[in-house]
């Protein structure tokens, strides 16, 4: 399934990728940034954006920030201008993701040829994760453990831990692998995502994502 996403400010919508360019919509934006009108402003960030950073927030932060929004204003006018990046993500197995990037010469690979066990943002650590936790890769489950926990651990304690509780490890991959791409919400050092009844909570250690509670 590929994944379309142009690369501005502020996120598309579907219906505003079909009706509209992405200059049209940064122009938009920035329209909406003068007229003080945060609600519309929000309507243009895609449904993951808005699953992210839910309105009072965003409206929060809007607030917060109007001066130096207004400071950018005239910039988002002279996007017009401004030719747009598009990208794609092909996903072709149950974890890898190859990123492209479509300019004069076509689609070009951009992202994804060498990220096995990736840990550069939320995303790519769970799924990093799931993978690892499903092959039962215990030296590199390892690195996925905040620091905290990870000098009382070792490989071969890991590995007892996880057979001990092989069904429940088992419907816990199933679980996750089900709910992979369901939108992530970062705070800070800290990045959740729910599942059903469940909540996955990862931190930032450093530059890598590490997986604090898987459920």
């Amino acid at each position: 399934m590929i994944r379309p996403a142009f690369l501005l400010f502020a996120c598309l919508t579907a219906s505003a990728c079909a009706t509209s360019t992405p200059q049209d919509v940064v122009a938009e934006y920035g329209q909406a940034v003068r007229d003080g009108d945060p609600k519309h402003a929000y309507a243009l960030l895609s449904p993951e954006l808005r699953e992210q950073t839910p309105y009072p927030e965003f409206l929060a932060q809007w607030r917060a920030r109007r001066q130096s929004l207004l400071g950018s204003a005239p910039g988002f006018a002279d996007a017009r201008d401004t030719p747009a990046h598009v990208t794609a993500e092909l996903g072709y197995n149950d974890y890898d993701t190859l990123k492209m990037t479509l300019g004069p010469n076509g689609w070009k690979l951009s992202g994804g040829v060498l990220s096995i066990y990736a840990q550069d943002t939320p995303r790519n650590a769970l799924v990093s994760f799931v993978r690892a936790l499903e092959s039962r890769d215990h030296v590199q489950l390892m690195h996925f453990i905040p620091s905290d926990y990870a000098q009382h651990m070792t490989p071969e304690l890991l590995a007892a831990d996880l057979d001990k509780r092989k069904a429940e490890v088992d419907d816990l991959v199933i679980e996750l692998k089900a709910n992979l791409h369901e939108p992530i919400s970062v705070r800070g050092a800290q990045a959740f995502l729910r599942y059903g009844e469940h909540k996955v909570t990862l931190v930032l250690e450093g530059d890598a994502w590490k997986i604090e509670d898987p459920d």
